[in-house]
């Protein structure tokens, strides 16, 4: 299964986009990882599971998001796309199967890049029984 993190912006230096490359670079060792900057200008193409990043969506468990994730494993689905949405949300009609909210608070959006991809790599190691969730 391939992983795109969609950013509807260009991401600047600092703290959040050192996350995105470090939990990336993990992510990447078990999975085919892409981040896609200033995303959202064209439809997408092909099969997929595509999430947005909304805070008007549900606030998931990490392992309720893990077993969404490994329903969809199960189905064979190609290709998962996380879209996270710029000061101004996502840019035009997001088509998501699925919506996950981080809470009701309000972040900038590079920080929600950094938490879309540290969940990713959350819910990679429950898969795979790795250590790095437990007692987390």
């Amino acid at each position: 299964m391939k992983i795109e993190l969609h950013l509807a912006f260009r991401l600047r230096g600092g703290p959040a986009a050192e996350m995105i490359r470090d939990w990336g670079a993990r992510i990447a060792r078990q999975r085919s990882f892409e981040v896609i900057e200033r995303a959202g200008r064209r439809p997408f193409a092909g099969n997929g599971w595509t999430i947005l990043c909304d805070p008007a969506g549900t606030a998931y468990s990490t392992e309720q998001m893990a077993r969404q994730w490994r329903e969809r494993e199960l189905s064979a689905t190609p290709l998962v796309r996380v879209l996270i949405g710029g000061a101004d949300g996502w840019p035009g009609d997001a088509q998501a199967q699925t919506r996950w909210a981080f809470g009701q608070i309000t972040m900038p959006h590079e920080l929600a890049a950094a938490v879309a991809t540290e969940q990713i790599y959350r819910i990679l190691t429950i898969l795979t029984g790795h250590p790095y969730h437990v007692g987390h």
